[in-house]
């Protein structure tokens, strides 16, 4: 990824809502997201070498900004995350 790139999807990102304060996490697990579904807060955790804890506040951010849904994982024990439509729909967005 090229840094004008980079430059464009970070801003694009900050645009979902003004008025908070993003943190970079908050991309970070996003794009995590993005790259492969279905996984588990600790393996996003494990992917981002951030701490458990700032890997969940950053989907819960994202869960708020309306990218990321977490469902019920298969063995019922285990919390899986998904992009939404809006989700989906930002990663066109800052790709084209």
């Amino acid at each position: 990824m090229n840094l004008e790139l980079l430059n464009h999807a970070l801003a694009s990102f900050r645009r979902l809502d003004p008025n908070k304060s993003m943190m970079l996490s908050w991309f970070q697990v996003f794009g995590i997201v993005a790259k492969k579904e279905g996984l588990s807060v600790g393996e996003i955790s494990k992917l981002s070498d951030l701490a458990a804890s700032t890997t969940g506040k950053a989907l819960a951010a994202n869960v708020d900004l309306g990218l990321i849904v977490q469902r019920e994982g298969h063995s019922g024990r285990v919390i899986e995350s998904y992009l939404t439509i809006k989700g989906r729909g930002f990663i066109s967005k800052i790709t084209s």
